[in-house]
């Protein structure tokens, strides 16, 4: 019976050590790029649960991007005035009214009419049609798109190319 030495296990050793390090530097962009893509995933169900919400109860939601914590809020609109002051925003008790927060590393841009959105925001109304909106999400491996149109409220997700 042949048994292996303990240099022969610590060559095995330093050899896995050195194929692992090598693999860990091309597996950071796929991170990168996959948690761009949740966050763009998760914009855009936020931005139909807004929608959602403002047909199902008859009133119009706005959909805000707070730049300063990085996430989403759900408001109506009589609210609207007080959530932007700090106030309450449109939670439920099934829902919360903010979204978790969105990695810094990541660029997010509103836009309407291809020019930034002063408010940060999309109002959707109780007939489903929304204010026309454009969502990015960028980082150096991934650019995803959000598109908001504006007769029809839907939401629509998409890749681009990576941010230059």
């Amino acid at each position: 019976m042949r048994a292996f030495t303990l240099i022969e296990l610590i060559v095995i050793c330093v050899v896995l050590a050195v194929l692992l390090a090598a693999s860990v530097p091309r597996l950071q962009p796929a991170a990168q790029r996959l948690r761009t893509e949740q966050a763009a995933v998760d914009l855009a169900q936020w931005l139909r649960i807004a929608r959602e919400r403002a047909v199902a109860e008859s009133q119009a939601f706005i959909w805000r991007w707070d730049a300063d914590a990085r996430r989403v809020r759900l408001e109506t609109a009589e609210e609207d005035g007080a959530a932007a002051d700090g106030g309450p925003a449109a939670g439920s008790g099934l829902l919360p009214a903010q979204s978790p927060p969105v990695s810094a590393d990541l660029a997010v841009e509103i836009l309407q009419e291809g020019q930034p959105a002063a408010c940060r925001c999309v109002r959707f109304l109780p007939d489903g049609t929304s204010d026309s909106a454009t969502v990015t999400v960028d980082s150096p491996a991934a650019r995803y798109v959000i598109t908001v149109h504006e007769a029809t409220g839907h939401v629509v997700l998409t890749a681009g190319s990576a941010a230059d």
